[in-house]
């Protein structure tokens, strides 16, 4: 794999089940390893890239197995850029309720 002066696209879509989360380490790790020298970025990427999952599993799923999640990678020549992409809740009724106890 060897990425010129465009970005490179990966898009991973998978189910909002946490059992899911070791699969897509290993996809996420063998696809930087082909940009990213060094192993220890390429796992901190990883843990990155699980906790947002694992967030939007239980806070915009609500734990609900069955809802999509798009991991989106965009690979250049020196960089890896992360999207993920949900349809879940937002948060903002508590964040709503937060600011109504304050004031």
């Amino acid at each position: 794999l060897k990425i010129m002066n465009e970005a490179m696209t990966i898009a991973l879509i998978f189910e909002s089940k946490l059992i899911y989360l070791p699969l897509l380490r290993r996809a996420i790790g063998a696809i930087c390893s082909h940009i990213i020298q060094n192993e220890k970025i390429i796992k901190e990427i990883n843990l990155c890239v699980h906790e947002a999952v694992s967030n939007v599993i239980h806070h915009s799923y609500r734990g609900e197995a069955g809802h999509e999640i798009q991991l989106i990678l965009n690979l250049y020549v020196k960089e890896v850029e992360c999207q993920i992409i949900d349809e879940g809740l937002a948060n903002l009724q508590s964040n709503i309720d937060s600011l109504t106890q304050i004031t």
